[in-house]
């Protein structure tokens, strides 16, 4: 039953929103959006279910580019996908320690359309996403984020301080989103609700699982998104958004600098958590708290 009340929400949820997503406009998607896109991907690319291979969409001519512009507008439009660009291959690639790590592979009419509207997501990070502690942003990377943070605590050790952190590992952070939760907070950060209701559409359509020589074909999920898509990131990092703030707002401020004590760094879906101060273990605790509540 509590399954069933799960999957009844995330439909309600995506209705609301592809609703919402009918009445906002975005500026049509003509012939040379559409062979911009298709040179950003790669030749060597998985086919998804819909077996288009990229180098068709790289052939174009100017009447074919025109055609698929005009099912992507019609698309974005109706705000739906066609029926049987509905489905997503999930394969299962072995770990070399054991178990196995899942590569989506999706639709590439949706990957084409992700690249298309790629500046709009862009445009929304740069103008409306706030998240200081957020260290997956243009022109930086995990190494970065890394080395920065290192530096932090290298300059308060040599200060007297004392370093306590936690590295925060989410396991199975991107199957276990909420997608009315997601939705809601997609809408309160201000992202694009038109990409976002055909991103989660394509998110939650049913899913063919391959494993070597083998395949099942599953329902439609009622939670979680598909790690790998142009938005996924951008997904994460909304959904942890209003998380990492309450952990702030509500741990210990430092009186001197009127900051808090604690330092949260994400890339994405890991987080680094750190407290540097004379007594940081009760600091850190607290906050820790928060973030487990």
């Amino acid at each position: 039953a509590r399954e069933w009340d799960t999957y009844i929400d995330t439909l309600s949820a995506i209705t609301h929103i592809r609703y919402l997503a009918i009445e906002r406009d975005l500026p049509e998607i003509e012939a040379p959006d559409v062979w911009k896109a298709a040179k950003a991907i790669r030749l060597d690319t998985g086919l998804g279910c819909d077996l288009v291979d990229p180098h068709i969409l790289k052939t174009l001519t100017r009447a074919g580019a025109n055609a698929l512009a005009s099912i992507l507008n019609k698309i974005e439009y109706n705000v739906i996908w066609p029926t049987h660009t509905l489905q997503n291959l999930i394969v299962l690639m072995g770990k070399p320690g054991g178990g196995s790590r899942p590569i989506a592979l999706m639709p590439m009419i949706y990957r084409l359309w992700t690249k298309i509207r790629w500046p709009y997501m862009r445009r929304w990070e740069r103008e409306q996403y706030h998240g200081p502690w957020d260290a997956a942003v243009r022109g930086s990377s995990a190494l970065r984020a890394a080395i920065l943070t290192a530096f932090g605590d290298e300059v308060a050790q040599y200060n007297g301080k004392k370093i306590t952190k936690i590295l925060w590992d989410f396991e199975k952070f991107y199957d276990s989103l909420s997608i009315p939760k997601l939705i809601a907070k997609c809408m309160t950060l201000g992202y694009p609700v038109k990409l976002a209701a055909l991103g989660i559409i394509m998110h939650t359509a049913p899913r063919t699982i391959r494993a070597y020589d083998h395949h099942v074909t599953m329902g439609r999920p009622s939670n979680g998104i598909i790690a790998g898509c142009t938005q996924s990131n951008h997904f994460a990092r909304i959904f942890l958004h209003g998380i990492v703030r309450a952990v702030l707002e509500g741990s210990p401020y430092n009186e001197v600098t009127g900051t808090p004590w604690n330092s949260i760094r994400t890339f994405v879906d890991d987080v680094s958590h750190t407290v540097r101060a004379k007594q940081p273990i009760l600091k850190i605790m607290l906050a820790a708290g928060i973030l487990l509540r």
